[in-house]
């Protein structure tokens, strides 16, 4: 009788285990995070919401370019948190070349020589891989 509970348990463990499907990656390996950190010369709400807007114009318009989202730093206690920017903005790219594609499209180039450069007395740029 033990044993029958036992080889039931154990059916059943393996049903419900092997029935879960593996969860996909967030984002896929090979694409490409870019991300900006920007100091503005008047941190105000209308500076910030124009830089803002202008990148979200981006998606469906630059090809490869999948998500946009920006936001002001989060206050932190912490020692290891650097928050010395005014915004953040975060772009999602499919691959190494979307981002080199973005790089010189002309709308990029536009709105860094019309909003960007303007607004901004400091921009610092990361970029990283999906592993």
């Amino acid at each position: 009788m033990m044993v029958a509970r036992v080889f039931i348990l154990l059916i059943t463990v393996g049903l419900l285990t092997g029935c879960m499907a593996p969860q996909p990656a967030l984002t896929p390996k090979g694409d490409v995070s870019h991300v900006i950190l920007v100091r503005l010369y008047t941190n105000d709400a209308p500076s910030r919401e124009k830089l803002i807007a202008t990148s979200k114009s981006f998606v469906g318009k630059i090809p490869g370019l999948l998500l946009v989202t920006a936001g002001q730093p989060l206050p932190s206690n912490r020692p290891f948190v650097q928050s010395d920017f005014d915004l953040g903005i975060y772009m999602l790219f499919d691959s190494p070349a979307s981002l080199a594609n973005y790089n010189s499209h002309p709308l990029h180039k536009q709105a860094v020589q019309d909003i960007l450069k303007p607004l901004a007395k400091e921009v610092r740029v990361y970029d990283f891989t999906h592993e």
